[in-house]
């Protein structure tokens, strides 16, 4: 019998050598012997969550990702993570009595399959090929077209809230490296996603959560920083296409999680989009 230890690769769980315990043990001990940190941070505090976490991701998010427009702390909520909070964003933005369908790709992240189920969405999952370039948009103008020839809107069960916005459809996708595919969106492809969503009153949910896991070919120690974004977000898109969001809310939320660049059993993430849309989110 051979000897060679067993990976497993069900979960993408990382390796246990790369889980940062001192460097979190020692960040806890520094954070926690200030008062300004505990008396603030241990309390309640904002709906939206820490104001000093969310400006220092602010800062980080705009170094990364180099969007035309400096990212604020209004446009972000500190989540219980990507998972938690995908099931957040449908408790807000969707009533399965008017949202008409979930569309997703054709080969999917398997837990959100439940978790669209679980919102009331079940038979209302919708399948999209994808390709080389990812989601396959014209064929979802095609059933988005479709669909509202037909579609009927019943009364909703949600009672109306300034900080909600009930959209027709919710379009999810991994725009970068998906799961389980690798697939990543061509920039056509997200502008077009953009007009689509637009179109249509749809919310795409993007999780982007592997957005930080990418390096050059070329990446040696000597290669200098070449870490930094592989195309403009779809968020990113959705503030300055065509003049921006047609309303307060915009129609691209950014789903993510220190899960993959910390450790999973953070259970920490944020979402970020237009102000009202992320105050909404904060209300649940």
């Amino acid at each position: 019998m051979s000897s060679t230890p067993c990976i497993d690769l069900f979960k993408g769980s990382p390796a246990t050598a790369l889980l940062p315990t001192q460097r979190l043990s020692d960040a806890a001990v520094s954070a926690l012997s200030k008062p300004e940190v505990t008396v603030t941070g241990l309390d309640y505090g904002p709906d939206e969550g820490h104001l000093p976490l969310r400006t220092h991701l602010a800062e980080w998010l705009t170094g990364y990702y180099k969007p035309s427009q400096p990212i604020q702390a209004d446009r972000i909520c500190i989540t219980g993570g990507a998972s938690q909070n995908l099931s957040s964003i449908l408790q807000v933005f969707t009533d399965p009595s008017q949202t008409r369908y979930i569309w997703m790709p054709q080969a999917s992240y398997h837990l959100g399959f439940r978790i669209f189920e679980d919102a009331g969405f079940y038979r209302k999952l919708r399948a999209v090929p994808e390709d080389e370039e990812g989601m396959d948009v014209e064929f979802l103008e095609r059933a988005l077209a479709s669909d509202e020839a037909v579609a009927e809107r019943g009364e909703g069960y949600k009672r109306p809230e300034r900080y909600r916005k009930i959209f027709k459809h919710v379009i999810y996708c991994v725009p970068n490296f998906s799961n389980p595919t690798g697939a990543t969106m061509s920039l056509r492809r997200r502008e077009a996603l953009v007009r689509l969503a637009r179109k249509f009153n749809a919310l795409v949910i993007c999780d982007d959560v592997y957005d930080f896991l990418h390096w050059s070919a070329a990446h040696s120690p000597d290669s200098g920083n070449s870490w930094g974004p592989i195309l403009p977000r779809v968020l990113d898109l959705d503030r300055t296409l065509d003049g921006g969001p047609r309303d307060i809310f915009g129609n691209v939320v950014s789903n993510n999680t220190f899960s993959k660049i910390v450790a999973p059993g953070c259970r920490v993430g944020w979402a970020e989009g237009e102000p009202q849309l992320v105050y909404g989110l904060s209300q649940v």
